[in-house]
């Protein structure tokens, strides 16, 4: 299935918060433990995979309009520039309206990217190198980028760790890392991402 990219609102995007460089390396080492940003964060279940660049992390979107717009607005107000949405379409209720709307509020154009990946599964090496190409494209562009699934587990934790590993890190050292980076005070935190062990045989043989 191909992507879909939608540009949403009627002016320019937020500007990422530090100066973008998706060359930059990344070391197990550097990752600090995601509770030292909590106040940093604008949801609960979010966690900064490149602070003020990559924040990864659940589901926006909601049956209910009103709590769907008030994680959009949080998100919004994080600078988030461009949303990449990994569930399968039909899986969830979509949240581009919502977002749209929120958006004008700001006077933003945020990116909606939809990059569909079955749920417990990982992906093609195609598919996720593309999807790890347009990352970049978005963080060496100025942008703000939102990273999400379903839960923020599986098929989240599947992308971060082949980002982690593109960016300098070894397939164990991603593994590790995301554990680390990911907050323990919201229910849940113990659950493991990735979920499945393809995925996390995806990221052990990612760059391989």
């Amino acid at each position: 299935m191909m992507n879909e990219v939608t540009h949403l609102g009627q002016s320019s995007s937020i500007a990422a918060l530090l100066t973008p460089d998706s060359s930059l390396q990344l070391r197990l080492t550097d990752v600090e433990e995601g509770d030292l940003h909590m106040d940093e964060l604008p949801i609960l279940g979010a966690y900064w995979v490149k602070p003020g660049q990559i924040i990864a992390g659940e589901y926006p979107g909601s049956d209910d309009t009103e709590f769907a717009q008030a994680m959009l607005r949080s998100l919004l107000e994080a600078g988030v520039s461009v949303f990449f949405d990994l569930t399968s379409k039909g899986e969830l209720e979509p949240y581009q309206n919502a977002l749209a709307k929120e958006a004008e509020r700001f006077g933003s154009v945020p990116e909606y990217q939809k990059w569909p990946i079955r749920d417990m599964s990982a992906n093609t090496v195609k598919k996720m190198t593309e999807l790890l190409d347009a990352i970049d494209e978005s963080v060496d562009a100025g942008k703000t980028v939102y990273l999400h699934c379903a839960a923020g587990l599986g098929r989240t934790g599947v992308v971060v760790g082949c980002y982690l590993v593109r960016h300098g890190m070894s397939g164990e050292e991603a593994l590790e890392a995301i554990p680390r980076m990911r907050r323990r005070d919201i229910p849940g935190h113990t659950m493991v991402s990735p979920e499945s062990q393809a995925q996390r045989n995806m990221i052990r043989e990612w760059g391989q």
